[in-house]
């Protein structure tokens, strides 16, 4: 259940919940969100969710008009958790919005099948039965968003409001990926509008949150890029992936955390751009390799030596710099057959071969191919096996259980370097061993499902095992969905 947290989820917390399991805030205020929680009032998620140890979750209340409305943050331990839900719907807060005008807008909504959900001081006083909400007070709104079509359509809803409405409510837009802008903000004047997620907080054009118009070469850059970072973020947010780092812990890696990966996923934006606009020109090989070394070095400055993304940089960079020829160009290939066509010959030079990287270890030893063929072959893992997978399991599952389905597909059949050259042989067949049993004997989703993926994730942190490269082909399959979703715009 954790691992689906968004920020804004509601948490409903063990009665049982003991004031030692709260920290993070004074003693006068454990005593005040004990009491709280034993009315059986929920609590917010706020940011940054999972703490980075795991244990915990970052939550917070906010106090009735008469005691003050002072927000409370605290840290609950994870196994507090009894339940969560999502908010509740204007429609449910009508009665206590005491605002006519919003009936017309939840109609017109629904009509279009969202479901505005209220957050602040109106939900607040829903939820409780305490008083919070003033007639002077906006009321914040919230729409959740799976796709483009879903966006651009609700744009159409939103658009059409009038000024009145849009003073009285303070409405944010979550996407598929978790982050979050304020409407009001993305219809000023400026260039760039604020992007919230559960973790981080950052400025982007709003060209990107737009549909494609004019094919402009920073506007395209901008939003591959974005999609770029995102797909990283997802990975990164993705558990239990066996042995990786993710939120909740560091896996097999004593070396880094979630922070890490952070830091370095912020770090590479402006590299993604810059391969984007190079595969637009259809740079040769030596400009891409070059870009993706600098990026090497900007990621060991923002991690302090940490190796988070080497892999990606060459995996999500290829597919980066195939996305902007592609999206430049009106092309209908795939962007794993745009690598191929346009790069596998100097991907495959002997010249260019790392003879320090791990994947050189491990073809040499055991003669199995790693990154570089997969690229060159256009990535059929990615292809055959983790993006039909994850399509499937969108429709059926929420992203985390998809991404995982996929990450799962992946292992079962890539020739993972660095699960090779941590385990050897027998490393590899632990893994496809594991993997298989998962796929052939669980439901998707299923709680048998989630026990067993969480059982693989601790015996593989047990054997030292890291199936780096299936994650890489992870953050590929992510990224190539959502630019498969934009050219579909």
């Amino acid at each position: 259940m954790s691992n689906n947290l968004k920020r804004q989820n509601l948490l409903f917390l063990k009665k049982a919940t003991s004031v030692d399991q709260l920290t993070s805030c004074a003693d006068s205020e454990k005593v005040i969100v004990r009491e709280w929680i034993d009315a059986g009032r929920p609590v917010i998620v706020r940011r940054p969710g999972i703490t980075e140890d795991g244990l915990g979750v970052h939550c917070g209340i906010p106090l009735p008009l008469e005691q003050g409305k002072k927000k409370i943050a605290f840290v609950s331990s994870i196994d507090t958790i009894e339940n969560y839900s999502s908010l509740p719907s204007l429609r449910e807060c009508l009665h206590a919005a005491r605002q006519g005008m919003l009936d017309g807008f939840v109609e017109l909504c629904e009509k279009n099948d969202f479901v505005p959900r209220v957050f602040g001081s109106l939900a607040w006083e829903y939820l409780t039965g305490l008083k919070y909400f003033r007639k002077s007070s906006d009321i914040d709104i919230l729409f959740n968003i799976g796709n483009n079509a879903e966006l651009y359509r609700l744009y159409s809803v939103l658009e059409s409001l009038p000024e009145e409405l849009i003073k009285l409510c303070d409405i944010e837009i979550i996407l598929w990926n978790g982050d979050a802008f304020s409407w009001r903000e993305f219809l000023n004047c400026s260039r760039k509008v604020m992007v919230k997620n559960i973790n981080d907080v950052f400025l982007v054009d709003k060209a990107v949150l737009k549909p494609l118009g004019e094919k402009k070469d920073s506007v395209l850059a901008e939003k591959i890029a974005y999609e770029a970072c995102s797909a990283l973020y997802e990975e990164l947010e993705t558990f239990p992936k066996p042995g990786l780092v993710s939120y909740f812990d560091s896996g097999s890696h004593k070396d880094m955390s979630a922070r890490h990966f952070r830091n370095s996923i912020g770090s590479l934006r402006n590299y993604f751009k810059e391969i984007a606009i190079a595969g637009m020109r259809c740079a040769k090989m030596d400009e891409l390799r070059l870009l993706g070394i600098d990026a090497e070095k900007t990621m060991f400055l923002a991690t302090g030596g940490v190796n988070t993304h080497r892999g990606a940089i060459f995996t999500v960079g290829l597919l980066t710099a195939a996305a902007g020829y592609k999206l430049k160009h009106g092309r209908t290939e795939a962007a794993g057959e745009i690598v191929r066509d346009l790069w596998s010959t100097d991907i495959m030079d002997p010249a260019r071969e790392d003879k320090e990287s791990h994947g050189t270890f491990v073809m040499r030893h055991y003669g199995f191919s790693g990154a570089r063929d997969e690229a060159a072959k256009g990535f059929p893992i990615v292809y055959g096996n983790g993006l039909p997978t994850f399509w499937d399991a969108l429709r059926k599952h929420d992203r985390n259980t998809a991404r995982l389905c996929s990450f799962f597909s992946i292992l079962e059949d890539v020739n993972d370097t660095t699960l090779l050259y941590r385990g050897g042989l027998d490393g590899l067949g632990f893994a496809r061993k594991s993997v298989e049993d998962i796929n052939e004997n669980h439901e998707a989703g299923s709680a048998a499902w989630k026990k067993a993926a969480l059982k693989m994730h601790k015996e593989f942190i047990g054997r030292n095992l890291s199936p780096g490269g299936a994650a890489d082909l992870l953050s590929a399959v992510i990224f190539i969905q959502r630019i498969e979703e934009i050219c579909q715009d």
